[in-house]
């Protein structure tokens, strides 16, 4: 049974296509990994390069992942992995080597085309920011009956409650019940107790969002979720 990416041409067929765990071809939108691809609808060809689908433009690289607002955000994380280590001390950004969960988020959407932050905002400050950049708050509540989607960005810690340490934000790298999460954290510390800091390069973790929560005694959340979950 064929599954993940093939490439036809040695079947005579100029393109790739996409087959799911069933071994079924897939075809239009789909997120694998934690990327967004198109399969023409008729053929599953993947799509690459500027291509119209409907009556919008969007452009695919040469690999087929969607250019778009929500893989900058996930590939700010992806690309930071073993190079950051956790502090609230220091830029919080990545800056000087070390950053913090939301300090890294203002600096990932930043990057990724946000506007201008008027400063570092922590989980407490962050929410306007979202909203004035794309999202909407979909989700709140303390329930387990949030299943997650690509690219929402999440909150964990009720409003007033959320500063320094008691809160916590993250985006989804993946959908469904057994999403995962990525973020900067505190999860793996340095060995000394005291430290301000976390274990060296080890701050962007990516999880299983449902057992991520349990740790966190199913805290209290915030889902932000985009618009426009293709925006260029």
């Amino acid at each position: 049974m064929q599954t993940g990416f093939k490439d036809l041409k040695s079947y005579g067929q100029n393109k790739v296509v996409y087959y799911a765990d069933n071994g079924q071809m897939q075809y239009r939108w789909q997120v694998v990994g934690h990327d967004q691809y198109y399969f023409d609808a008729s053929s599953g060809a993947r799509y690459t390069g500027k291509r119209k689908i409907g009556n919008r433009w969007y452009s695919f690289n040469g690999n087929g992942t969607l250019n778009c607002f929500t893989a900058r955000v996930l590939n700010w994380f992806f690309n930071r992995r073993g190079r950051l280590t956790y502090s609230m001390y220091g830029s919080r950004t990545g800056a000087d080597g070390t950053a913090d969960c939301s300090g890294s988020m203002v600096a990932a959407l930043r990057g990724a085309g946000a506007s201008r932050p008027a400063y570092t905002y922590n989980t407490e400050s962050i929410h306007p920011y979202l909203k004035s950049n794309g999202y909407y708050l979909a989700r709140e509540g303390r329930d387990g009956n949030y299943v997650p989607q690509y690219g929402d960005i999440v909150i964990w810690g009720k409003k007033g409650y959320s500063g320094g340490g008691g809160g916590h934000i993250m985006i989804m790298s993946s959908a469904g019940s057994d999403a995962k999460c990525i973020s900067t954290c505190g999860y793996y510390w340095d060995k000394n107790p005291n430290s301000i800091y976390g274990a060296r390069g080890k701050a962007v973790q990516e999880f299983n969002y449902k057992w991520y929560h349990g740790t966190h005694n199913c805290a209290y959340y915030y889902v932000y979720r985009p618009y426009d979950l293709r925006r260029s």
